[in-house]
C-alpha cells in the first residue's frame, strides 16, 4: 500500500528515529539474555515493550499497515515474557531481533518509494513457529503513561548537517583570526623594542597602547572561540558507544555460529567524536571486532586445555590524547601465527624466502595487511578469502590514520589505530627546512634536543643520538621531503624525537620557531594521495603551512622487497604541480626530488645523477627552456632525459624546447591524461634487476 503523500516527508524522520530505537532495543535484548538483577530485567522488559507498542502506533498513523501488523505480532510474542521477568531465552531474543531487522528494512523500502512486494504474513508465521511462548500470566496492557515513567523526554531541533558545517567553519576562521592577532602582538613587541630613546618616546607609547588594546581583543576572541567550539562539539559529536551498540549483537550471532563464548567490553564509550568520523570508523572497527572473535578466540574446550577461562575476552578501548584518537582492539586468544604469515606471503609471491627470513617478527606481522593474505586454511562465511585487514588498513589510511598490530602466541593480539579526532585546533610545532615552513603535530613529539658534534655514525641514517639510554637514528627532514640531499646536522641543530608507536626516530630540522594552535584543513583532491602531509593551515600573514603526518615521519623501516633505485627531479614553481608529478613518479617506483625553481634544481643536479628530469616551461626567473640548456652543461646530468611541460600547446615553444635540448615536450593536459609516465618509461627504461 503506497504511503499517503501528506505523510511522505515524515518518513525520513521516522527512519532516523527507528534506527536509534533499533540500536537501543538490540542492546536491551542482549542484556536480557544475561544474568541481571530482577529490577534491572523488569526495567529492560518494560522499555522493549514500550518501543514495540510505540512503533506499532506510529506505523498505523502513517498508513504503514504492514509494519503495524508486524509490531502487533511481535507484541504478542514478546508480551508474555514481560510479566514473568525471567532471563530471556536466546530463541526469543533472536526472534525479536529478527522482527526489528525486518521492520527497519521494510521501512527503508517504503521511504525509498518502493514498497515491499510481499506482505508480512509469512514472516510473522515463521516468527511464531520459532517461539512457543508459555506465559505465566496474561500479557499486560500497554501503559499509556510509559513515556512519562521512563523519564523526561529530551526535545530538540533537526538541522541540516551543511548548516552546522558552516558554523564550524566560521569558528575555524575565528580561531585563525586569534592566531593572526597573536602574531601581530609579537610584531608590535619587536617594533616597540626598536623604538628606544627620547626621539621615539611618543610613537613607542602609542605602539604600547595599541598592543594593550590588541591583547584585550585577543583574550576576548579566545574566550568566544572556546565557547563556540564547546557548543559546536556538543552539536557535531556523538559518544562512541553509538557505533559500538551493534557489535554486541554481531558478537552474539557469531558465537552462536562458531560455538564460541566471548565477552565484549568497550572502554571509553563516552568519548565524544565527530559524527562523520564515527561513521567512517564504523566499518573498520566492526571488521576488527569480528576478526578478533573469528580468528583470535579459541573454542571453549581448547581454551580450558590451555588453562584459560572458557569465555574469551575482546576489548575495544577508546582514548583521546589532545586532538588525536587512539582505538585499541585486543583479544586474549591464540595470537597470530607469524610463521604461517611468512608461509602465506611466500606462497603468494609477496617477497622472496630470503627477504622474509630477514624480517623481524614485528615486521612479518605487518604482512597481514597485504591484500589476499589469510592464515585461514579453509574458507568460511566470515573469513578465509584474504579480504579484510587490507581493506581495514585502506579505510584507516583514507582517514589519514595509522594502523599497527602486535601479537603474542597463546596470549592474544592487539590492533592499534591512531588518527586525528576531527574537530577543533591542535597544538603544532612550527619548524623550518630550507625556505619551507612546516608544522609537526605536538602529540607526536616526545622532545626536542640539540645535535651533538659529531653524531655517532650509523648505517643508513645520518648518525644516532642517545635517548632514554638507547641509540636513536637521525634522519634529515629535508631529504625525506626530497627538498635536498641528506645532510648531517651540525652541532646545536634542533632534532625532534618522535615516538608515537614506541619506536623513537630523530628528525633533524634547520630551525624550530614556536608552538601554535593550528586548524588543519584537508588538502585539495589532487594532493590527497601525498602521504607526507595531513593537511594545511594558514599562517599569520596568510601563508600556507603544510602540516606533516606523524605516521609518515616514523615510517622508516627496511623494505620487504629490494629493487633498483631510479631517481627523478621535478622542477616547478607550483606546489600543486610538483606534488602531482611526484605522486605519479613515486607510484612508478622513482625516488623523487623536487625543486621550486632553477637555482635549487641546479644545486641538486650538481650533486645527484638523475634518470629523468621533469620541468615546467613557464617559471618565474629562469624558465624551463633556459634551465634545460644549463642542465646540458652539467657533468652529472648532461645526457639525462628532460621532459618539458607547458600549459600551452604552442609550436614555437615546442621548437625552442627541442633546440635547448629537451627530450620531450608535453602539455599539462597530456600529463593529466597519463602520457607523462609512458613518455618517461620510453626514454628511461627500467634498469635490470640484480641477479
Amino acid at each position: 500500500m503506497p504511503v499517503d503523500p501528506m505523510f511522505a516527508s515524515l518518513l525520513v524522520t521516522f527512519v532516523a528515529e527507528v534506527e536509534e530505537i533499533h540500536e537501543v532495543v538490540s542492546s536491551l535484548l542482549l542484556s536480557l539474555e544475561r544474568e541481571e538483577s530482577a529490577e534491572t530485567r523488569r526495567r529492560q522488559y518494560n522499555e522493549v515493550a514500550r518501543h514495540i507498542h510505540n512503533l506499532k502506533g506510529t506505523s498505523g498513523t502513517l498508513g504503514l499497515d504492514d509494519l503495524s501488523h508486524l509490531m502487533h505480532a511481535l507484541e504478542d510474542i514478546f508480551g508474555p515474557h514481560v510479566k514473568g521477568g525471567n532471563k530471556l531465552a536466546p530463541d526469543v531474543a533472536t526472534t525479536v531481533l529478527f522482527g526489528f531487522d525486518t521492520f527497519l528494512r521494510r521501512l527503508r523500502e517504503h521511504t525509498a518509494g518502493a514498497p515491499p512486494a510481499s506482505g508480512v504474513d509469512d514472516t510473522i508465521a515463521a516468527m511464531r513457529a520459532k517461539v512457543e511462548a508459555k506465559p505465566e500470566a496474561e500479557a499486560p496492557a500497554a501503559d499509556a503513561d510509559a513515556d512519562d515513567k521512563a523519564g523526561e523526554r529530551v526535545t530538540g531541533w533537526r538541522v541540516r548537517a551543511s548548516d552546522v558545517g558552516d558554523v564550524a567553519r566560521d569558528v575555524e576562521r575565528l580561531r585563525e583570526l586569534r592566531f593572526r592577532t597573536e602574531q601581530r602582538i609579537h610584531q608590535l613587541d619587536a617594533l616597540a623594542h626598536t623604538l628606544q630613546g627620547a626621539a621615539h618616546r611618543v610613537v613607542r607609547r602609542s605602539v604600547l597602547d595599541l598592543r594593550r588594546g590588541l591583547v584585550t581583543d585577543r583574550d576576548e576572541a579566545a574566550n568566544l572561540v572556546a565557547s563556540f567550539e564547546h557548543s559546536i562539539k556538543a552539536i557535531c559529536t556523538l559518544p562512541v558507544r553509538t557505533i559500538a551498540a551493534p557489535w554486541e549483537r554481531m558478537v552474539r550471532d557469531l558465537c552462536r555460529k562458531t560455538n564460541k563464548r566471548v565477552k565484549l567490553s568497550v572502554v571509553g564509550g563516552d568519548v565524544a567524536l565527530d559524527r562523520r568520523l564515527l561513521e567512517s570508523l564504523r566499518s573498520p572497527l566492526l571488521h576488527l571486532v569480528r576478526n578478533a572473535v573469528d580468528h583470535g578466540i579459541e573454542l571453549p574446550a581448547e581454551r580450558e586445555r590451555l588453562g584459560k577461562h572458557s569465555e574469551g575476552a575482546v576489548v575495544v578501548r577508546f582514548e583521546t590524547r589532545g586532538n588525536v584518537l587512539a582505538v585499541e582492539v585486543s583479544d586474549d586468544g591464540g595470537g597470530i601465527d607469524v610463521d604461517r604469515v611468512r608461509q602465506e606471503a611466500l606462497r603468494r609471491g609477496l617477497a622472496s624466502e630470503a627477504a622474509l627470513s630477514a624480517l623481524t617478527n614485528e615486521q612479518a606481522l605487518r604482512l597481514v595487511f597485504h591484500a589476499g593474505l589469510s592464515t585461514r586454511r579453509e574458507v568460511t562465511e566470515t573469513s578465509g578469502r584474504g579480504v579484510g585487514l587490507d581493506v581495514v588498513r585502506a579505510e584507516v589510511a583514507a582517514l589519514r590514520g595509522h594502523l599497527d598490530v602486535t601479537s603474542v602466541p597463546r596470549e592474544g593480539s592487539r590492533f592499534l589505530l591512531t588518527l586525528a579526532s576531527g574537530l577543533g585546533s591542535s597544538a603544532s610545532l612550527l619548524v623550518r627546512v630550507g625556505d619551507q615552513r612546516l608544522a609537526v603535530p605536538m602529540h607526536a613529539i616526545e622532545c626536542v634536543v640539540r645535535a651533538p658534534a659529531p653524531p655517532s655514525l650509523s648505517e643508513g641514517s645520518l648518525g644516532t643520538i642517545e635517548h632514554v639510554g638507547a641509540p636513536v637514528p637521525i634522519w634529515d627532514l629535508g631529504a625525506m621531503l626530497a627538498l635536498r640531499e641528506a645532510r648531517a646536522p651540525s652541532r646545536g641543530d634542533p632534532i625532534l624525537v618522535l615516538a608515537p608507536h614506541g619506536h623513537p626516530v630523530a628528525i633533524a630540522v634547520d630551525e624550530v620557531s614556536s608552538d601554535v594552535d593550528l586548524v588543519t584543513h584537508p588538502l585539495p583532491t589532487e594532493l590527497a594521495e601525498v602521504d607526507a602531509y595531513d593537511g594545511a593551515a594558514t599562517g599569520s600573514s596568510g601563508e600556507l603551512i603544510l602540516v606533516l603526518r606523524p605516521a609518515w615521519l616514523t615510517r622508516i623501516e627496511p623494505a620487504v622487497v629490494e629493487a633498483p633505485i631510479r631517481r627523478a627531479l621535478v622542477v616547478d614553481d607550483s606546489m600543486t604541480a610538483r606534488a602531482l608529478h611526484r605522486t605519479v613518479l613515486e607510484a612508478a617506483g622513482y625516488r623523487v626530488h623536487t625543486a621550486p625553481g632553477a637555482d635549487h634544481a641546479l644545486e641538486l643536479a650538481r650533486r645527484t645523477a638523475y634518470d629523468v628530469i621533469v620541468c615546467d616551461v613557464a617559471m618565474s626567473g629562469i624558465d624551463g627552456i633556459e634551465l634545460t640548456r644549463r642542465f646540458r652543461a652539467e657533468p652529472l646530468n648532461g645526457s639525462t632525459p628532460v621532459v618539458l611541460v607547458s600549459a600551452l600547446d604552442d609550436d614555437i615553444v615546442r621548437r625552442r624546447a627541442t633546440a635547448a635540448g629537451a627530450s620531450a615536450f608535453l602539455t599539462k593536459r597530456e600529463c593529466a591524461g597519463g602520457k607523462l609516465l609512458t613518455t618517461i618509461e620510453a626514454m628511461a627504461p627500467r634498469p635490470e634487476e640484480p641477479s
